[in-house]
């Protein structure tokens, strides 16, 4: 959800699943986005922010989404690593939403081998 309007309903969706759980978005938001508007709503459902970069095409420096969460998480380059630092600090119970841009959200498919054939 690369839009605020998205992003309201994304974070209005993870707050009716949350009860309790911690949940950490890693994102990625691509360049010429509202992308202040779009962490502002997020934060509403987000306990931790792991920014990175899409491979595919230009994305927003990751430190200034991290600016524009007001430090309320951290930045790396590499998705795999993002994931799995997500996997750390969300724990067993919680929720990892991968958002922002869908071409961030495509290369994290691409990574661990999803294809869209693989969705229900």
């Amino acid at each position: 959800r690369d839009s605020p309007a998205g992003a309201s309903a994304l974070a209005d969706s993870v707050l009716k699943m949350k009860n309790g759980r911690k949940t950490v978005f890693l994102s990625s938001i691509k360049k010429g986005k509202d992308y202040v508007s779009i962490i502002k709503e997020f934060k509403r459902a987000s306990d931790f922010f792991i920014f990175s970069q899409p491979a595919s095409v230009p994305g927003e420096d990751p430190r200034n989404l991290l600016a524009a969460s007001e430090s309320h998480g951290i930045a790396l380059k590499d998705i795999k690593k993002a994931f799995g630092f997500a996997k750390y600090i969300s724990g067993d119970r919680g929720i990892i939403v991968v958002c922002g841009s869908i071409y961030f959200v495509g290369d994290f498919m691409k990574e661990f081998g999803i294809s869209t054939g693989d969705l229900i």
